[in-house]
C-alpha cells in the first residue's frame, strides 16, 4: 500500500510543479515580448530552465501512474 501512496503522491506533486514551471515561464517570455526587451542574467537562465523542468516533471508523472496502474493491476485476486 506504501508505493501506491507514494507514487499517487509523487503524481500530484509533479503535475502542480509542471503546470506552475510552464505558467511562470509563459509570464516571463509575456514580459519580454510586451516590453520588446531582451532577457538578461538570470531571466535568460530561467527561460531555459523552466521548461526543462516542466518535462521532466511529465516523465515523472507518467512513470509514476505507470508504477500505480502497475501496483494496483498487481493487487487484483
Amino acid at each position: 500500500m506504501a508505493p501506491l501512496i507514494i507514487h499517487a503522491v509523487l503524481a500530484i506533486v509533479g503535475i502542480r510543479l509542471g503546470l506552475y514551471c510552464v505558467m511562470a515561464w509563459q509570464r516571463l517570455r509575456l514580459k519580454h515580448s510586451v516590453a520588446s526587451s531582451v532577457p538578461a542574467g538570470w531571466e535568460r537562465f530561467f527561460l531555459f530552465v523552466l521548461p526543462v523542468v516542466a518535462l521532466l516533471m511529465a516523465v515523472m508523472v507518467v512513470n509514476s501512474g505507470l508504477a500505480v496502474i502497475g501496483l494496483l493491476g498487481n493487487s487484483a485476486p
